[in-house]
């Protein structure tokens, strides 16, 4: 891990990513996306606090050190809701959101529920779910990103 950037961004998106996917916790991103924007803000504030001073600000480097945060949150939140799933965490939500469906008369296709299997931890499932989550957070942290290097920015000193 050569790259200055990895554990920063492997910091940020480990927080993000077990952060949402906890009960109660996980409800801070419907503001916004919060955690995962919190997630890009971290890994660069973390960056840049080990990066030497810079005449002009770092915005490139705040977006791939932002991305970086939300492709490890992507592949964090996945494992943590794996684990969790495991552990019978989360199961009576799934449940209640499938009655839900049901009971609005919407009904789901065959292949659709055969994604999410007995548990909502069905293979498909947990591949797509993983990549929304890469798209999603890569977005969301990025925005973090640019936004931590902007607050975080160290001007040289003349």
């Amino acid at each position: 891990m050569n790259n200055p950037k990895m554990k920063p961004a492997l910091i940020g998106g480990a927080v993000f990513g077990v952060l949402a996917t906890l009960p109660y916790i996980q409800y801070i991103n419907a503001v916004c996306c919060a955690l995962y924007i919190g997630g890009g803000v971290l890994a660069v504030y973390l960056y840049l606090k080990e990066a030497p001073r810079a005449e002009k600000t770092p915005y490139g480097d705040g977006a791939v050190v932002g991305a970086l945060a939300g492709l490890f949150g992507a592949v964090a939140t996945t494992l943590a809701t794996i684990v969790l799933r495991l552990l019978g965490v989360g199961e009576e939500e799934a449940a209640q959101a499938l009655a839900a469906v049901e009971q609005s008369g919407v009904e789901l296709p065959q292949f659709v529920l055969d994604m999410m299997g007995t548990s909502g931890l069905g293979v498909g499932m947990v591949f797509s779910t993983f990549v929304m989550a890469i798209i999603l957070y890569g977005i969301f942290a990025t925005i973090g990103g640019l936004l931590g290097a902007a607050i975080f920015h160290r001007k040289e000193q003349n």
